[in-house]
């Protein structure tokens, strides 16, 4: 019976250090690949519909580079608020924090600040 439970033991110690291990190398993943950068100016370029081709950044201190891609899902809002296609011109060219994923080398979230004094984009 002691070696039952002495392999109960072992086999818990060893179940444990996995799943440890495991959420610590998944976590650092996804904690090293996202970057988030301010830009005085994120200009849209933007096709017919409204869709986002490309981003340009300018005044921007941390950024590696002054044109990044979108990522095809990206999302694109003014303070908490997600906007539609519609509205990207109207924000397009002010401020915002980009979010870059370093590891698809694309930009998955813009959002842009709502400026002191005045509402959101209606």
């Amino acid at each position: 019976m002691t070696r039952f439970k002495m392999f109960q033991s072992l086999r818990l110690v060893v179940l444990t250090t996995m799943i440890a291990v495991s959420s610590a190398s998944a976590q650092s993943e996804s904690e090293s690949t996202i970057q988030g950068y301010e830009a005085s100016e994120i200009h849209l370029t933007l096709d017919s519909g409204n869709n986002v081709l490309g981003l340009r950044v300018v005044e921007c201190e941390l950024c590696t580079q002054h044109s990044y891609l979108p990522a095809q899902d990206i999302v694109i809002s003014e303070g908490a608020k997600d906007l539609s296609a519609e509205n990207y011109p109207k924000v397009s060219g002010r401020s915002g924090t980009i979010m870059f994923d370093d590891r698809t080398k694309m930009v998955f979230e813009v959002n842009f600040w709502t400026p002191r004094g005045e509402g959101e984009v209606r």
